[in-house]
This record gives C-alpha cells, sequence and structure tokens, in this order.
C-alpha cells in the first residue's frame, strides 16, 4: 500500500494562506471526496468573483481545479504544467491571480447544460487559455442539442477584495 502524499494538506494550506491575505473576503472549506480525493473550496464574498475549487488525488499524482463557472485545470503532481513552477507554486499561483480578478470565462450553454468554456488565466504575465468542450450524453444528446439555441455567457471576474 502507498502512503498517502502531502499533497492534500498543503494545498488546503495555500488555499488558507492566499485567502488570509484577503481577511473576510472567501471562505475555506473541505470535505473527503469519492476515491480517497481531498476536495478545497475558496467561496468569494462578492458574487462577482470567481470561486475556485480543489479536487487532490490521495497519492499527489494531480490535482484538478475548477475555476469560475466551469473552466478545468489539471496540475500535475510535479509541477510545470502551466508555468516553469513546482506543482505546489503553481497551484498558489493560479490561485492568487484568480483571488486577484485575473481570470475572465466564456461560457456557452444549452438549456441547462454547459456545453464549452473558454478561460483566460492571466500567469506569470501571460494570458494562459484554458478550454473545456463537454463530450457528455453521446450522439442522442449532442443531435437534441443541435435543435436547442445556444446562450453565449461572458464573466469577468473581480477581485476578491
Amino acid at each position: 500500500m502507498r502512503n498517502a502524499s502531502p499533497l492534500p494538506l498543503a494545498v488546503l494550506q495555500i488555499f488558507e494562506e492566499v485567502s488570509s491575505e484577503f481577511p473576510g473576503a472567501a471562505e475555506v472549506t473541505h470535505e473527503p471526496g469519492e476515491g480517497g480525493l481531498t476536495l478545497v473550496h475558496l467561496a468569494p464574498a462578492r458574487n462577482s468573483a470567481a470561486p475556485i475549487s480543489a479536487a487532490v488525488e490521495p497519492d499527489g499524482s494531480r490535482v484538478y481545479l475548477s475555476i469560475g463557472r466551469t473552466t478545468p485545470l489539471e496540475i500535475d503532481g510535479e509541477g510545470g504544467s502551466f508555468t516553469d513552477l513546482s506543482s505546489l507554486d503553481e497551484i498558489r499561483e493560479i490561485i492568487r491571480q484568480v483571488v486577484q480578478g485575473n481570470f475572465e470565462e466564456t461560457v456557452w450553454s444549452k438549456g441547462d447544460t454547459i456545453v464549452k468554456a473558454i478561460g483566460i488565466l492571466t500567469l506569470k504575465g501571460q494570458r494562459v487559455r484554458i478550454r473545456f468542450e463537454s463530450l457528455e450524453g453521446g450522439p442522442l444528446t449532442w443531435i437534441r442539442q443541435a435543435f436547442t439555441a445556444t446562450r453565449k455567457e461572458q464573466h469577468r471576474y473581480t477581485s476578491y477584495a
């Protein structure tokens, strides 16, 4: 049996550290998830700021972030997924940039289903584009959605403070 990684606790500490830079501007919560995942959430007090959630693999191999309404990021346990930083420093930088309001997102929905999203995050002075497209539902759902109007929403999130 493999030992549990210290990464889940370290990610929770990063969320708490960044949140503490803006007292009263957000609430950090955590809970166990399915399959041994650790779930961490940063909920801003302002509705105009982007929420952030993380799901951390128990062995520390991956951290999955969700920013705003639906933009997903996958951070390798070794780091370097979006920057040249270690995984913990990369996660800290991503969270800090979102908290400072350096994130925007365009979301396309059909009914209540998000079918596509493009998030733009500023990291180390560079704009990083993150794309999500839903493949859920299979061919029958895709045919039904083809005849449903698509709604496009743009979100320019504000800082937490």
